[in-house]
This record gives C-alpha cells, structure tokens and sequence, in this order.
C-alpha cells in the first residue's frame, strides 16, 4: 500500500477548480459552495512515489504524539479485490520516542473513476465492503512541485470564524498537506494554506509533522521480508470443530477497537 502533500503560490495550478472557488468564501456555508476535488486526475502518477505527510489534523487513529515522521505509500493492485478494492495503502509514523506505527489498508476511485470521481477516493480497512469506506479526497495534486492535499471528505461542519471543516467521525474526518520530499519546505506549505483558505477551510485544525532526523527505512531491504516466505494459514481446517466451544484470550496486540484499557 502507499500515499502525502504541500503548495508553491503562483506557480501552482488548480487542475479544473472554478474560478470562483479561488475568493474566499463571503457567507458561512458548509461545504462552501461549488467546492469539488481535483479534475483530470490520473492516479498512476499520483501513488508513483511516497508522501511526506507535514501537516494533519488529529484523527480518531492517528493521536497527535504519532505525529513524526509519517509517510504514506500507494500501490494499484494486480486486479481488484473482491470487495472492489483497487489500490494498496500503507500509513506509517512514529511518536517521539521513536515507536512505530503503521497501517495496511485498501483504497478505491469512487462512482465510474471519471471526471472529479477519479480524485474521490474512499479507504479503509481491506476486510470492510467498499460501501463501509471513509471518503479520500484529492484537493490539490501538483506532481511537478511535489505537493498534495487530501480531505476526509467534505468540509459540511463549521469551523472557527465562519470556515468549514470535516466531520470529527472516524473514518470521516482529517486534513493533510503531503509533499513528495521529506524536507519541509515552507514556501509550499504556505501555498497549501492559501489553496486552503481559498476554498474556506479551517486550518486551525492543521499540526505540523515533525520529519527531522526521521529514519524510515532502518530494516535493510535484504533482510525485510514481510510476510515471511512461505508463510501461510492453517491447512485442513475444520470450522466447526474450531468454533465448538470457548476460546480465552491471554496475549493479543492493541487495536483500534480493543485499547489496551480494556485487556
């Protein structure tokens, strides 16, 4: 799986976005009218490297003490998966001590992938149907200045000082600036910001992701062979016989719907 976003001011296109959406908004109206997602859109070269992820909101999975060193990777998949699951999504970051954090999940263009529908995308956990997915909005691509921007979906709920921003539900909420390097560049990010405030968004929802002295990659490569080879399920395997009676739990991992609170 594999995905990240920021902006350069003058030298940015908009990819299709009205003419109208570059003033600010004059009223308080959630979603700002006429806001859409990025026209023309090719996804090839869109997940053709990873994203540096240097501004996010705080999410229901992602706390603010993770907010170091966070990537993303796209990657299509050979075919579809059953689900209709297109592309391979891999989230990773890090909290201040150096702990790692990262997700495996599946991503899909909405309705036909044409027009605006192909910078809409929905993402989620690869074993929930298609129509269980969070909404991945594309708002901004620039492949030439190596910057992004992805909204949790629409911006419907009222932000401070008349702007708007997304839902706060899971799977329904975030804001991020990605660029393709991981060195922040500030004249980009401000160019997303102003992209931003021109769409009438909220940024005071925005944190910045600390990227210094990040090592993303310290398994070398010969030696990170996930999942193992040959590694496989159980063979011969009787259901009935496995779900006969009750099974106690005494090691398990946290996730995101057991807290460790709750072992």
């Amino acid at each position: 799986m594999k995905l990240t976003v920021s902006v350069a001011l003058a030298s940015l296109c908009y990819f299709g976005m009205s003419d109208a959406m570059f003033g600010r908004a004059q009223e308080a109206s959630c979603p700002p009218l006429g806001l859409d997602t990025v026209g023309a859109f090719e996804i090839e070269p869109f997940i053709s490297a990873r994203w540096y992820v240097h501004e996010q909101t705080v999410t229901a999975n992602t706390p603010i003490e993770n907010f170091y060193c966070s990537y993303a990777e796209y990657e299509l998949k050979p075919e579809p998966s059953d689900s209709g699951y297109t592309v391979d999504v891999f989230n990773y970051a890090q909290d201040s001590s150096g702990n790692e954090f990262s997700a495996n999940l599946c991503a899909a263009q909405t309705g036909s992938g044409a027009g605006t529908d192909a910078s809409k995308l929905s993402v989620s956990p690869c074993f929930l149907p298609l129509e269980s997915a969070g909404p991945y909005w594309v708002m901004y691509y620039n492949e030439e200045d190596g910057v992004a921007i992805i909204s949790g979906g629409s911006p419907n709920v009222d932000g401070v000082n008349g702007t708007c921003k997304t839902e706060d539900r899971d799977g329904f909420a975030g804001l991020w600036i990605f660029l393709r390097s991981a060195n922040r560049n500030e004249e980009k990010i401000d160019g997303a910001k102003d992209f931003l405030r021109s769409l009438n968004y909220d940024l005071s929802v925005l944190n910045t992701v600390n990227q210094i002295d990040c090592i993303y990659d310290s398994i070398p490569e010969e030696t990170n062979s996930c999942p193992p080879p040959g590694l496989d399920t159980v063979d011969s395997f009787d259901i009935e016989r496995f779900i006969s009676a009750r099974w106690y739990v005494h090691e398990q991992t946290v996730t995101a719907n057991t807290p460790i609170e709750n072992f």
